[in-house]
């Protein structure tokens, strides 16, 4: 059917998630589900497994009247924490259906790692692993390549992974992010030749290639600009507020966004809904009318 007939063609699998007050993201075959809920609240962690497992049964039973499958031993189950409230998590496993799935320390999910602190670490190792497995292959044929067709194969099999869901790496500690701006680096001598001890800097700005943080901060400012002219999912749009002054104010008409507060600063303040209000706020008023 394709990936677009099969997502009409599943639709109503998203109406059996909202029924339970689950959230739901497909994509194509691919299907997550969705719950929080409160490790100080005593019960809201048994209630949350019932709700979700409830849900399951619900789609697994609908899939089966669609001439569906529901693979149960695929199915990954993760719990997302902090590490300091780790130990306050009793769930352990789910039933799902027929099966006892276990949860599980990272689940991938559309070519990102998320583990159970969502601190990336794993994903960015993960990420170097195969981006250096790349550029070893292209080095070993290097002279026998031009550089438009260096160029494009780094593209094709190196920047691709560093700019592939990169807007989830916003915020991530130095130590990480440094590891992502060594395999750019690299990628840029591959191409140009330079050595490892020549300043990389001029290299980048003659590929016109934006170091990896800021790379980070144009694919966010993208997706806002999208949000803000009706070009994103609504999940998007909705998470930017415009703000509103209750008085004329010289800024008034600068396009300025509510940046809503937060009281976790490891977590909160990587957040979609934080980052990009802040990054859009401290654009040029020029850019932020621009309509292409």
């Amino acid at each position: 059917m394709g990936p677009k007939l099969f997502t009409v063609y599943s639709a109503p699998i998203a109406d059996i998630g909202r029924q339970h007050n689950v959230d739901l993201h497909m994509y194509a075959d691919d299907t997550q589900l969705y719950l929080s809920f409160n490790l100080n609240t005593p019960g809201d962690q048994i209630e949350t497994i019932c709700r979700i497992e409830a849900c399951i049964v619900d789609i697994k039973r609908w899939m089966a009247l669609n001439k569906l499958k529901l693979n149960d031993d695929k199915t990954e189950f993760l719990v997302i924490t902090s590490p300091q409230n780790r130990h306050k998590v009793s769930i352990q496993s789910i039933n799902v259906c027929e099966s006892l799935v276990q949860s599980v320390g990272t689940a991938r999910n559309l070519g990102v790692l998320f583990d159970h602190a969502l601190n990336m670490a794993k994903h960015v190792t993960s990420l170097c692993q195969a981006a250096y497995y790349r550029l070893r292959t292209i080095n070993s044929i290097r002279n026998t390549l031009t550089k438009e067709a260096a160029v494009i194969l780094i593209h094709a099999f190196v920047t691709s992974r560093l700019d592939n869901a990169n807007a989830l790496l916003t915020g991530l500690p130095g130590t990480l992010l440094v590891k992502l701006q060594r395999i750019q680096n690299a990628a840029a001598r591959t191409v140009l030749g330079t050595k490892k001890r020549d300043h990389i800097t001029p290299a980048l700005i003659k590929l016109h290639w934006l170091p990896v943080k800021q790379r980070i901060l144009f694919k966010v400012l993208i997706l806002t600009w999208k949000a803000l002219h009706n070009q994103a999912p609504g999940y998007i749009r909705d998470m930017l507020v415009p703000l509103v002054h209750t008085r004329s104010l010289r800024s008034s008409d600068q396009m300025l966004l509510c940046v809503p507060r937060t009281n976790l600063k490891s977590y909160g303040d990587r957040a979609f809904s934080v980052v990009a209000p802040r990054a859009w706020n401290d654009l040029p008023p020029e850019l932020k009318h621009q309509e292409n």
